[in-house]
Protein backbone atom coordinates (compact mmCIF):
# COMPACT_ATOMS: atom_id res chain seq x y z
CA UNK A 1 0.00 0.00 0.00
CA UNK A 2 1.44 3.46 -0.78
CA UNK A 3 1.22 6.59 -3.03
CA UNK A 4 1.84 4.16 -6.43
CA UNK A 5 -1.17 2.49 -5.57
CA UNK A 6 -3.44 5.89 -5.36
CA UNK A 7 -1.50 6.91 -8.65
CA UNK A 8 -2.69 3.64 -10.22
CA UNK A 9 -6.17 4.27 -9.28
CA UNK A 10 -6.05 7.78 -10.75
CA UNK A 11 -4.38 6.89 -13.83
CA UNK A 12 -7.41 4.10 -14.44
CA UNK A 13 -10.28 6.63 -13.61
CA UNK A 14 -8.39 9.05 -16.04
CA UNK A 15 -8.27 6.68 -19.13
CA UNK A 16 -12.03 5.17 -18.17
CA UNK A 17 -13.38 8.68 -17.67
CA UNK A 18 -14.73 7.98 -14.84
CA UNK A 19 -16.46 10.12 -12.16
CA UNK A 20 -14.11 9.55 -9.56
CA UNK A 21 -12.27 6.86 -8.28
CA UNK A 22 -11.98 5.15 -4.29
CA UNK A 23 -9.29 3.76 -2.74
CA UNK A 24 -10.48 1.30 -0.24
CA UNK A 25 -7.81 0.44 2.64
CA UNK A 26 -7.29 -1.44 6.17
CA UNK A 27 -4.62 1.10 7.29
CA UNK A 28 -4.41 4.63 7.72
CA UNK A 29 -2.75 6.25 4.34
CA UNK A 30 0.07 8.13 4.27
CA UNK A 31 1.03 11.60 3.92
CA UNK A 32 2.03 10.97 0.44
CA UNK A 33 -0.57 8.96 -0.43
CA UNK A 34 -3.14 11.76 0.30
CA UNK A 35 -1.06 14.59 -1.48
CA UNK A 36 -1.28 11.81 -4.62
CA UNK A 37 -4.98 11.69 -4.31
CA UNK A 38 -5.10 15.35 -3.71
CA UNK A 39 -3.86 15.96 -6.83
CA UNK A 40 -6.22 14.39 -8.76
CA UNK A 41 -8.62 17.45 -8.53
CA UNK A 42 -12.07 18.10 -7.72
CA UNK A 43 -15.37 16.91 -9.77
CA UNK A 44 -17.98 19.32 -10.30
CA UNK A 45 -21.63 17.61 -10.44
CA UNK A 46 -24.38 19.47 -13.18
CA UNK A 47 -26.06 20.58 -9.91
CA UNK A 48 -22.90 22.66 -8.77
CA UNK A 49 -21.68 20.44 -5.95
CA UNK A 50 -18.18 19.89 -6.10
CA UNK A 51 -16.54 16.24 -4.51
CA UNK A 52 -12.64 15.04 -4.76
CA UNK A 53 -12.20 12.90 -7.87
CA UNK A 54 -9.51 10.26 -5.93
CA UNK A 55 -10.88 9.62 -2.64
CA UNK A 56 -9.03 7.08 0.41
CA UNK A 57 -11.33 5.27 2.36
CA UNK A 58 -10.31 3.47 4.98
CA UNK A 59 -12.09 0.48 7.08
CA UNK A 60 -12.22 2.48 10.14
CA UNK A 61 -14.01 5.21 8.45
CA UNK A 62 -16.82 2.55 7.50
CA UNK A 63 -17.30 1.25 11.28
CA UNK A 64 -17.35 4.70 12.19
CA UNK A 65 -20.13 5.47 9.76
CA UNK A 66 -18.59 7.29 7.56
CA UNK A 67 -18.99 7.77 3.83
CA UNK A 68 -17.10 8.59 1.04
CA UNK A 69 -17.93 11.83 -0.28
CA UNK A 70 -20.12 11.43 -3.50
CA UNK A 71 -22.71 13.36 -5.13
CA UNK A 72 -26.01 12.61 -4.34
CA UNK A 73 -27.11 10.50 -7.64
CA UNK A 74 -30.76 12.42 -7.35
CA UNK A 75 -29.62 16.17 -7.82
CA UNK A 76 -27.66 14.78 -10.16
CA UNK A 77 -30.76 13.18 -12.09
CA UNK A 78 -32.82 15.89 -11.42
CA UNK A 79 -30.38 18.64 -12.75
CA UNK A 80 -31.88 20.92 -15.32
CA UNK A 81 -29.60 19.27 -18.67
CA UNK A 82 -29.89 22.16 -21.65
CA UNK A 83 -32.77 19.82 -23.32
CA UNK A 84 -34.54 19.68 -20.17
CA UNK A 85 -34.96 23.89 -19.75
CA UNK A 86 -37.67 25.48 -20.49
CA UNK A 87 -36.82 27.57 -23.91
CA UNK A 88 -40.39 28.22 -24.55
CA UNK A 89 -40.89 26.00 -27.39
CA UNK A 90 -41.40 22.50 -28.27
CA UNK A 91 -38.21 20.48 -28.78
CA UNK A 92 -38.25 18.33 -32.19
CA UNK A 93 -38.02 14.73 -31.83
CA UNK A 94 -35.23 12.90 -33.53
Amino acid sequence: MGPAMVRDLKGTVERENAWFGIFVCIKKPTSEMKKEAASGGIIETPVGTKHPKIQIYTIKDYFEGRLPDLPQITNVMQAQTPEKRKTGRQTTLS
